[in-house]
């Protein structure tokens, strides 16, 4: 069963919905590698990635090696891109102030939604604080005055 990490809208963008990223081996990433990444608007990743595959094809031409030899190196790399994509999206919302909220397991993305938000559900609201200037301050009682109750002197009636 999958695991999937939740994580919150950043403060300064209400507009935002939560990004539920799986921890699971991904088909579309390893077959189409640097378009996931754009896809998933992973700038920085598919930049990187991009050039590394181009040093590895055109290193290995450049070195003379098998013409299989870059095509294995790509395809181990496309590899390690389907295993740690999930990882690499994380951080990738981490950096844009996005942490981890919540980790859910899940047979899918509708069932990780709804145990969720269920759960957000279930807790309890937060208790109500009011603001210093709304307290209400109450005179300082005085230490031994011998005065039971309301009655403001002994003696009582």
């Amino acid at each position: 069963m999958p695991v999937y990490t939740i994580h919150k809208p950043a403060a300064n963008r209400p507009d935002q919905i939560e990004a539920f990223v799986p921890d699971a081996w991904s088909w579309p990433a390893f077959i189409f590698s640097v378009f996931w990444l754009a896809f998933h608007r992973q700038w920085l990743a598919a930049l990187v990635y991009g050039l590394v595959w181009l040093a590895i094809m055109f290193g290995g031409i450049w070195l003379g090696l098998n013409p299989l030899a870059p095509l294995m190196l790509t395809n181990l790399l496309a590899f390690w891109l389907a295993l740690e994509g999930s990882s690499i999206r994380r951080w990738t919302l981490a950096r844009k102030g996005r942490p981890v909220a919540a980790v859910v397991a899940a047979g899918d993305v509708r069932e990780a939604e709804l145990r969720y938000f269920a759960g957000l559900a279930a807790q309890p609201a937060a208790p109500v604080r009011f603001a210093p200037s709304t307290e209400v301050k109450l005179p300082p009682r005085p230490t031994d005055s011998g005065v039971l109750g309301l009655f403001p002197e002994k003696g009582g009636w």
